[in-house]
């Protein structure tokens, strides 16, 4: 069995992007089609037979550089790279809220395009996809972009899930559609040729979920690996080995048995000189990053040894405080200095000098800092910023040696003191910098005797994992913790709402649409699951969709060249008129209710 897993190796490919080409722009062209979908773009002409770009609906700049270019989508090469500024979306959950990144990716689309110069009009009408109940406010973002920033002379929104059904059925009168999206699921009626938005359902689950539950339980599994499973990694994991069980229970507590475990387990070989160089931190960025953890590290373990200094000083100070008040209140000279001898101070004077002396003690705790020398801000690499910590080590205990050597006031000792504390800080600082690039790395290359010790060190074992992570669609509370019903769940109630004779005919056509469809077995499972909440013998179909992921392109692609469909494109006159959150209903698009007017009092 051993060699029977050890032969059945998978190795990850390169998964950088490539920048998509610039396409020659031609006049003659009519519509864009532009599917705008949550975790990935896709962009073409009514006339392609495919998307010319499919690109992550991100951007981002390199960082480090006001004013940079922004990159967005293929032309971020790798996503995981620690140049980048954290990427952005226009995106919260499956709705366009952030205009000024939805700006960014149009930028991008129209250039890739062949649209040249900012001042460029983009003279072609627009085919947008969109989420189901788009929210007016946020059409209303998409709809300035389009008009006020392009120029564009017309744009139609459909619904993304409703034109794949209208790609894959076309005409159909009644369906149930279970669209699956990257970030939430929609289970949407269709009843006589009308989507019937008030019985619809999301729930705010998807693909992204599925992707992070394997990210995770890989992670934990796997420790020493946890830097190399990033997102890349594991929505690549995801795509080509997760499937959906027929039987989640029974397929999970097969694996108990070891035979089953040896045979069913799946080897991931993960690239070697690119884990070595994120796991053992040989860049100059990823080192200063673990100086600015030790740092970290030691603040928060010095400022509990001096919390309770600190503590002790301002109780003695209270003390101190109604000793002095005590002192000043009688009037008896006598009197006061039996009491003062008698809790050990000969003058009121001296008790006054040890309350200023607390006072101090207690200032400089409180703003006892490193010294600025210690800011990673002003060194490149971790030997020169040691070097210089080293010196400032000496210098301070030259300092302290000879203050405790000269008689000094209150005030330079309470100086010393500070300086013993700073001290004691770089000393920590330094001893655990020391000993982490001492440390050998168990990752390190040099360690590893045999080049099949250094592969196997490298792979991940999948088993249970491309089971568990997509049942989260299905099982959200028990996977997760989330207060949310499951799909097959939310089906049920979607179809409660009808009668049975309606309930009958949605069945007949209940289709599978969105990204998340393309993940293997879950045709069957659907089966499995909605024959046992359907009436006894009850015919039903379930139909997916022929590309899962592309469809709703396909379909707004067809609506495109439909010119039935064009006249209830908004015009740049009916935007004017009407306002930036107006649409034309059809078959395949959202309502269109004006929004509230608002009344300032």
């Amino acid at each position: 069995m051993e060699t029977q897993v050890k032969n059945a190796i998978h190795e990850i490919p390169d998964l950088q992007r490539v920048p998509d080409p610039v396409s020659p722009y031609d006049a003659s062209l009519k519509t864009i089609v532009v599917d705008n979908g949550s975790y990935e773009c896709k962009v073409g002409w009514n006339s392609d037979p495919a998307p010319r770009m499919i690109f992550r609906s991100h951007s981002t700049k390199i960082r480090g550089q006001k004013g940079g270019e922004i990159c967005v989508g293929n032309d971020i090469a790798n996503y995981e790279a620690s140049g980048w500024m954290p990427l952005k979306s226009p995106f919260e959950k499956n709705i366009a809220s952030h205009p000024e990144i939805q700006e960014h990716i149009f930028d991008h689309i129209f250039t890739k395009l062949g649209f040249h110069g900012e001042a460029s009009r983009i003279d072609h009408q627009i085919v947008v996809t969109e989420p189901i109940c788009n929210p007016n406010y946020y059409r209303q973002y998409m709809s300035e972009l389009l008009f006020e920033c392009y120029g564009v002379p017309s744009v139609v929104y459909g619904i993304d899930s409703m034109l794949s059904l209208e790609h894959n059925i076309p005409h159909v009168q009644n369906a149930l559609v279970i669209g699956l999206g990257h970030a939430v699921c929609h289970v949407v009626p269709v009843l006589g040729n009308e989507v019937q938005f008030k019985r619809s359902k999301r729930i705010s689950i998807g693909g992204q979920n599925v992707v992070a539950t394997l990210q995770r339980l890989l992670q934990l599994k796997h420790p020493h690996l946890a830097a190399a499973i990033n997102n890349s990694r594991s929505e690549y994991l995801t795509h080509t080995f997760c499937e959906f069980a027929l039987d989640y229970d029974d397929a999970v507590l097969k694996f108990r048995d070891v035979e089953h475990l040896n045979k069913n387990t799946t080897r991931i070989q993960l690239p070697l000189k690119s884990i070595q160089a994120a796991a053992t931190a040989t860049t100059t960025a990823g080192k200063m990053d673990v100086c600015y953890a030790i740092i970290q590290r030691v603040e928060s373990v010095m400022s509990q040894k001096y919390k309770m200094k600190l503590n002790d000083s301002q109780e003695k100070l209270k003390q101190l405080l109604v000793i002095h008040e005590m002192a000043v209140c009688e009037e008896d000279p006598r009197k006061r200095i039996f009491t003062l001898n008698d809790l050990g101070f000969d003058s009121l004077e001296e008790v006054e000098a040890t309350i200023s002396m607390l006072r101090h003690r207690i200032e400089n705790t409180l703003q006892s800092d490193l010294p600025p020398i210690v800011d990673l801000c002003h060194y490149s690499d971790p030997e020169s910023w040691l070097l210089s910590l080293r010196r400032v080590r000496e210098d301070l205990k030259s300092k302290i040696s000879d203050d405790s050597d000269a008689q000094r006031p209150y005030g330079s000792r309470e100086e010393r003191l500070s300086d013993e504390e700073t001290l004691d800080r770089i000393e920590l600082i330094i001893f655990e910098t020391e000993r982490e690039f001492r440390r050998p790395s168990v990752l390190d290359l040099d360690n590893l005797r045999s080049s099949s010790a250094i592969s196997k060190f490298y792979q991940l074992l999948l088993s249970t994992e491309k089971y568990r992570a997509p049942e989260v669609l299905f099982q959200p509370t028990a996977m997760l913790g989330l207060e949310q019903p499951g799909l097959i769940e939310t089906v049920d109630r979607v179809l409660q709402q009808f009668e049975i004779g309606e309930q009958r005919d949605m069945a007949q056509k209940i289709f599978v649409t969105g990204g998340p469809a393309c993940i293997p077995g879950l045709k069957e499972r659907l089966e499995r699951e909605i024959r046992a909440i359907r009436p006894f013998q009850s015919d039903f179909e379930i139909i997916m969709a022929r590309q899962p992921d592309l469809d709703a392109w396909n379909g707004a692609k067809a609506i495109a060249s439909d010119e039935s469909v064009l006249q209830f494109a908004v015009s740049r006159e009916d935007y004017d008129e009407f306002g930036p959150d107006f649409i034309k209903k059809f078959k395949w698009s959202n309502i269109y209710a004006p929004s509230p007017l608002v009344v300032r009092i």
